[in-house]
């Protein structure tokens, strides 16, 4: 059997964030270039986990249902950006943000949960956040300045969230998401 490259996360309604995203690209278009993420590719990952055998997917799918199972009620809402490396900016991110701690929760659930299958866990903290762009070049003074003009924001909640087992094909077009398995969180 052949593998499949996968990952564990949740997508964002883009309808809450749709206008705004426009607006950021916009005013971010002189100031840094990269490639902008593909709305209906903007999610949260909790876990990659690379090419896993089609052999090994019964399990993968197994434990992830037993880690989440049914949980309270989770929001989250889409409230600013940030940036990863901070003297060198690779990724732009949008927050998410879910004052309960239940996104950092999903993620040491499948973390515990995947271990015993062979995938370690994860050694960063993890920072709930949508990735906007990988950046290949940045005006450094313009992109700081850009993200404290235009990077605080909030905007409406997103309810119903799922974690969802993804596949990722990548192409020269970008990458390809297709869900494997949906589990529901609410």
């Amino acid at each position: 059997m052949g593998t499949k490259r996968l990952f564990i996360g949740t997508f964002i309604d883009y309808a809450i964030f749709s206008e705004t995203y426009e607006l950021l690209k916009k005013h971010f278009s002189s100031v840094l270039s990269g490639k902008w993420e593909k709305p209906e590719n903007l999610h949260i990952t909790y876990k990659f986990l690379g090419d896993v055998s089609e052999d090994d997917l019964p399990a993968v799918k197994e434990a992830l249902a037993g880690a989440l199972g049914r949980r309270e009620k989770i929001v989250m809402t889409p409230a600013g950006l940030g940036y990863f490396d901070q003297k060198n900016p690779r990724i732009l991110y949008l927050k998410m943000h879910e004052p309960s701690g239940a996104l950092e929760d999903v993620q040491l659930a499948i973390d515990d949960a995947l271990e015993p299958l062979g995938f370690p866990k994860e050694t960063r903290k993890f920072t709930p956040h949508v990735t906007l762009m990988r950046i290949k070049s940045v005006s450094r003074d313009d992109f700081y300045e850009a993200v404290a003009r235009h990077g605080n924001f909030r905007l409406a909640g997103q309810k119903g969230v799922t974690v969802d087992l993804i596949e990722s094909t990548l192409t020269p077009q970008g990458s390809i998401y297709k869900k494997i398995q949906a589990q529901n969180c609410l």
